[in-house]
């Protein structure tokens, strides 16, 4: 099944294994960029992901002009001079994470599974009975397993009737590209506040100038103003409130994206096996991005299936229960944790409560004062 990353992460670590495979996807289409094109969609890699992108050959696919790593943080609360820095050195470690462009991603990972030859179906899932897959043409699949990663609106999840939570946060994620006029200098920046959650991540330098990525959360209402304005008018609105909401930390900023992205965030939760199928990365959960962390999860359920079915009994097949339930187990421990953080971050740093906007501005303020927690803080967000 398909789902632009984890399908390929699934396919080709499980090829390097030995195992029988088959991709079912709309075939790959390079949208990769060049020179001073920058895609807007960008994604924070965690060491445990990049190692796993090396095991597999990704990640010496990419040319180092398109990776930058993040050496250093600065997160903002809403009052003045609550503010966290966190920096590599703390914890002896080279950098926190790195920040990859998608497409780059996904097209390093199709040359490679192109190299090895992984069997690929030009085709779409159109319905599901008794473990066959009935794909738009008409082509009847059967398989010991079904790897449903085809997005958070799975078409195997809907099919096969598998119960989904969603909670909506009543908020849109805004991405673009934009040159600063300070440098970032290796660093990523948040804002918490009242207009929402700004992220600002570095990306390469252009040929005229510094260059961030915008990762801003909002409630829908500002939305529906922007909506009412042209292109134009929106990039105008946004650049000025960037200013505002920075205080000029990197100086004046101007979007460089041709158009604005935006995508509604919400908590979605499904389980993550059933019968003769497993549901990987977004079809099977979707957090806030407060925390960058949505494609560090998929490749980590990616790896670990690999693992786990990799592991099994000779008298198992892969679709066997008990082993997908094991694999379910180990897994949903740690996307829970996960969901607990960044939900739990989301009520503290939207909440307008006098009381928890004194706490939580004390609480960043104390934090980048206590010398000892910082190295913690640092290993672990380096290592996740």
């Amino acid at each position: 099944m398909w789902c632009r990353y984890s399908w390929s992460f699934y396919c080709f670590s499980i090829s390097q294994k030995k195992q029988n495979v088959m991709i079912i996807a709309p075939h790959y289409r390079d949208i990769s960029t060049h020179n001073d094109e920058y895609g807007s969609r960008i994604y924070a890699i965690s060491e445990s992901s990049k190692k796993f992108l090396e095991k597999i050959g990704c990640w010496s696919n990419m040319p180092n002009s398109r990776l930058t790593s993040v050496t250093g943080m600065e997160i903002y609360g809403d009052a003045y001079r609550s503010v966290l820095e966190l920096s590599a050195w703390q914890s002896s470690v080279s950098q926190l994470s790195w920040i990859v462009e998608a497409a780059e991603i996904e097209r390093s990972l199709v040359k490679e599974i192109l190299n090895i030859d992984v069997p690929w179906i030009d085709d779409r899932c159109f319905d599901y009975k008794d473990n066959i897959i009935i794909t738009e043409r008409g082509e009847r699949i059967s398989a010991e397993l079904f790897v449903g990663a085809d997005g958070y609106n799975s078409t195997l999840r809907n099919l096969s009737g598998i119960a989904r939570s969603i909670k909506d946060y009543n908020e849109t994620g805004i991405i673009a590209n934009i040159c600063s006029h300070g440098a970032h200098r290796g660093k990523a920046f948040q804002w918490f506040g009242e207009h929402g959650v700004l992220a600002l991540l570095p990306l390469p330098d252009l040929s005229f100038g510094n260059q961030v990525s915008m990762v801003w959360s909002v409630n829908r209402d500002i939305i529906n103003f922007l909506d009412s304005m042209n292109n134009d008018k929106q990039k105008l609105y946004i650049e000025d409130r960037l200013v505002d909401i920075t205080d000029r930390r990197l100086g004046c900023m101007k979007i460089v994206s041709k158009r604005i992205s935006k995508f509604n965030l919400t908590l979605e939760k499904s389980n993550l096996v059933a019968p003769g199928m497993v549901f990987i990365g977004d079809a099977a959960h979707r957090l806030h991005p407060l925390a960058g962390q949505g494609l560090n999860i998929g490749l980590g359920d990616s790896e670990f299936l690999c693992d786990t079915l990799t592991s099994k009994s000779q008298n198992q097949n892969f679709g066997d229960i008990e082993l997908l339930n094991n694999y379910s187990k180990v897994r949903e421990r740690h996307i829970s944790r996960m969901r607990i953080v960044t939900d739990g971050l989301h009520k503290i740093f939207s909440s307008k409560l006098l009381p928890v906007k004194i706490a939580r501005n004390c609480g960043l303020s104390l934090i980048n004062k206590a010398f000892f927690l910082k190295p913690i803080i640092v290993d672990y967000a380096s290592k996740n």
